[in-house]
């Protein structure tokens, strides 16, 4: 089940499934939220929070969680300067599904 499908919307999510819907499609994706977020860090490692879940479609609080567990696990090292967080990913930290255990994350991000 959605977000949208459960009533609930999170921040940027009618932006999500609106592209999904106009492109005709169904609103299954490749990556997870996880993936996302480390895509999204990867991209810019100065993103704010709020820029995150704007960018993925989900809350605030999603978000932080998310940014919570990748540090957790070794997937992004964060670092304060002043009043903002700085993000690095550990290009080899290996990919947690057993099928992909072999696989880096360097590879998925410099896809």
């Amino acid at each position: 089940m959605t977000a949208s499908k459960a009533g609930f919307k999170g921040r940027g999510s009618e932006a999500v499934n609106q592209v999904a819907e106009t492109e005709g499609r169904s609103d299954w994706l490749f990556l997870s939220n996880h993936g996302n977020v480390l895509l999204c860090i990867a991209r810019d490692p100065r993103i704010r929070i709020s820029e995150i879940s704007d960018q993925v479609g989900i809350g605030e609080r999603a978000a932080q969680k998310i940014v919570a567990d990748l540090v957790a696990d070794g997937y992004v090292v964060r670092t304060r300067e002043g009043r903002r967080n700085r993000y690095e990913i550990n290009p080899h930290a290996h990919l947690r599904h057993p099928l992909f255990a072999d696989l880096q994350v360097g590879a998925l991000v410099d896809a």
